[in-house]
């Protein structure tokens, strides 16, 4: 099997693994996601219950600081993938993209790729706007990646259902984008895969067996 670099989107937490030394390079699964403070479990919080990304912070390293290199989404997941500062890069909004930027960037995705691993991406690890873009590259990087999926579940395709406040009970279609700044909860009958979330850890799943 060829070696593997996975990254995946998940709204819930992210843990970078750091693999130890082996005389085979291991598989990478890279885990990033939005917007998240630390209550969760493993940071302490008493009352929030996250049995699973505690068990995933025992199994790797638990970073206690967090520094943020620019207080958006798009120049700072560039930062992430580049290994450069945003006055380097000079991506400071959430539209600037890199290859506009710097066209000879070396992203991660590539370093990986140039050391003989497979790379995939399932779901956001470069920005695209949440919700209104979910299910397409948003403003992806194409080289960083061999295999690109962008899931769109019901959260997405039934967006009016979901209640956020203020807004009242149910969404307003004219104003979709305020979903993403909006205090917002939905309890539909469904299974997980039926979801966005849902979707991207499956096609993971599969994109790491296959590979």
């Amino acid at each position: 099997m060829p070696y593997l670099f996975r990254n995946t989107s998940y709204l819930v937490m992210g843990l970078a693994a750091v693999c130890l030394l082996t005389a085979r390079p291991m598989n990478v699964v890279f885990i990033a996601i939005d917007d998240l403070n630390t209550d969760l479990g493993c940071y302490g919080h008493e009352q929030v219950q996250t049995p699973n990304m505690d068990r995933l912070a025992k199994m790797g390293v638990q970073f206690n600081n967090a520094y943020c290199q620019q207080p958006l989404c798009g120049p700072s997941r560039v930062s992430v993938m580049s290994g450069l500062r945003p006055n380097t890069t000079d991506c400071f909004s959430l539209g600037d993209n890199i290859r506009s930027k710097r066209p000879d960037t070396l992203t991660l995705g590539q370093f990986f790729q140039d050391k003989g691993y497979y790379v995939g991406r399932v779901g956001k690890i470069y920005h695209y706007g949440n919700p209104s873009q979910i299910g397409t590259n948003g403003n992806d990087d194409k080289l960083s990646w061999q295999e690109r999926f962008n899931p769109q579940g019901i959260d997405s395709l039934q967006e009016d259902e979901i209640i956020r406040y203020p807004g009242g009970k149910k969404g307003n279609p004219n104003k979709k984008e305020n979903l993403g700044i909006s205090m917002a909860w939905w309890d539909p009958v469904s299974e997980d895969e039926e979801h966005t979330d849902g979707m991207v850890a499956s096609r993971a799943i599969e994109m790491i067996e296959r590979n």
